[in-house]
């Protein structure tokens, strides 16, 4: 499974620094439904969502599989930790014995690719790329020879890893190179005779969307768009007319969606089909636009500027051209991913500004996904989707932190949590109250929960007021001392499903540090 573009968009950006000196509800049941969003708040004709909370509340790269299976990075505190959603619970991946790892991708067997450290460091000083399942647990994936340092961007569906090796430090012609691992044959080097390459995207045939920077056969100081193919190797793809452009997906057919500069240096969406030149998107009347998607079908999401200056989501297609995709009243939208079914998601801004997770087909347009989920506590608000599969699953930010969008799910669902609430600010040594509302589509089942309060006291069973399924979880705790801690809430069924809350709360001490009305140091 491929990261969505916008994911992959910011793990490239963490590459280049990564190689940096390489690169330079609760109450009665009338209370109950007062807690619910109402069926008929849904719309009639479209999908419906259960909601999963995955309890992370900053997230990186979330990427979601056809099984309903979530992999991401957990980055509420360093270090950074990569996590797994089995279906049921929440599974850390484990490291090398050092601190910071993080999620590249996922596939539908349920393999996890990540980049992990290998040695002693306070962030990505030596990092390996990895391969994780169930059956193997982590596996490093070493580097080329003579190299220290490895990176993974993207697994496909037989467990093939594409990334990036690269040297300790120096900028000599073999110190970044582009590389596939395999579980046969190991490492493969695809940057052979290029000063710089990277790998961005791997489909399921193995060919590989990269980039060459500085190639012997460019001006110094490029980056440009490439494709790797066992047949041909490392080709660079060119550029729509100015010095830049580099890719962003690839998909089964071979096909390639990028950015690339202008002579004028504007950016612009480009499609790229085996034989041809890059096709440029055009925009939505604005200067610039940003492809971060790419299905089977060649279809592109994007966003684009408009003439009057504003950011929308598009979906490009070679029969339609660049079509607008609108908004949910605001100004803006921006699409984050698309399925093999043309659906896309992304966020939107509503009249008053606020964002808020969309939905988009061609059926229904684009829709606000808290419409779209019959039963939500009051208060949950999901404001950015970020990846979605082909079967529809969708992996979005809420204000309950990570969720998972699951269509219409049965109602045998697990019990869903809303934002953690307490009162700001929070004092060192006074009791904080705090508490979550949740609801439960299953009205028979009971429900137990725990609080972690995050600065290593012991979990503290919490105290739940519920009737029919439904209600809300209280807590109490004193911080000895100022910071900043990850409060995780874990919620139980009786039928053994899981949900999970989460927030980071500030604690401030004006007799010994910083004051209440100032930010954490």
């Amino acid at each position: 499974m491929n990261l969505p573009v916008s994911s992959r968009m910011t793990l490239a950006t963490g590459l280049r620094l990564c190689i940096g000196a390489a690169l330079a509800a609760f109450g009665a049941a009338q209370a109950r439904q007062q807690d619910i969003h109402a069926d008929a708040h849904a719309s009639p004709s479209g999908t419906t969502f259960s909601v999963v909370n995955l309890g992370v509340g900053d997230a990186l790269v979330p990427v979601v599989n056809n099984q309903g299976q979530v992999a991401f990075t957990s980055r509420r505190s360093a270090p950074h930790r990569a996590k797994f959603y089995d279906g049921k619970v929440v599974l850390d991946l484990g490291d090398f014995g050092f601190p910071w790892v993080d999620v590249t991708g996922i596939n539908d067997a349920g393999q996890v690719s990540g980049i992990a450290d290998y040695r002693p460091s306070d962030s990505y000083d030596y990092p390996h790329a990895f391969r994780w399942s169930r059956q193997t647990g982590m596996v490093d994936l070493g580097a080329l020879p003579n190299h220290e340092k490895s990176q993974s961007a993207a697994i496909n569906a037989s467990g093939q890893v594409a990334g990036v090796s690269a040297a300790r430090a120096g900028l000599d012609p073999g110190a970044v190179h582009a590389v596939r691992w395999t579980v046969e044959s190991g490492i493969l080097d695809l940057g052979a005779g290029k000063t710089t390459s990277f790998a961005v995207d791997i489909n399921d045939a193995g060919s590989i969307a990269a980039g060459i920077g500085a190639a012997v056969d460019l001006p110094i100081h490029t980056e440009v768009a490439a494709v790797w193919t066992a047949e041909r190797g490392l080709v660079h793809l060119g550029t729509l007319g100015g010095a830049r452009s580099h890719t962003v997906a690839i998909n089964e057919p071979g096909q390639i969606a990028g950015n690339a500069q202008l002579a004028n240096g504007e950016l612009h969406a480009f499609f790229w089909t085996p034989g041809a030149r890059l096709v440029d998107l055009g925009t939505l009347g604005g200067s610039e636009s940003l492809a971060t998607a790419l299905n089977d079908g060649g279809r592109v999401a994007g966003s684009s500027t408009t003439a009057g200056g504003a950011s929308h989501a598009f979906c490009w297609s070679h029969e339609e051209g660049m079509r607008d995709l609108g908004t949910l009243g605001g100004l803006t939208s921006r699409a984050a991913d698309i399925n093999r079914r043309d659906q896309v998601v992304g966020r939107s801004a509503l009249p008053d500004g606020a964002d808020r997770a969309f939905l988009w087909t061609r059926k229904h347009g684009m829709t606000d996904l808290n419409s779209r989920i019959p039963v939500a506590p009051s208060g949950l608000i999901v404001h950015d989707a970020v990846g979605v599969s082909d079967q529809g699953h969708i992996v979005a930010m809420s204000n309950a932190g990570l969720v998972l969008l699951t269509p219409d799910a049965p109602r045998l669902a697990a019990p869903v949590g809303g934002p953690v609430l307490l009162a700001a600010p929070v004092r060192a040594r006074e009791p904080e109250p705090v508490s979550v509302k949740f609801v439960d589509a299953n009205a028979g089942d009971s429900h137990r929960a725990t609080w972690s309060w995050g600065d290593g006291t012991p979990d503290q069973p919490a105290t739940v007021d519920e009737r029919n399924g439904s209600g809300r979880i209280f807590g109490q705790h004193a911080y000895a001392q100022q910071g900043s801690y990850n409060i995780m809430l874990t919620i139980t069924d009786s039928s053994g499903r899981l949900a999970y809350g989460t927030r980071t709360v500030t604690v401030c001490d004006p007799p010994n540090g910083f004051p209440c009305d100032a930010p954490a140091p």
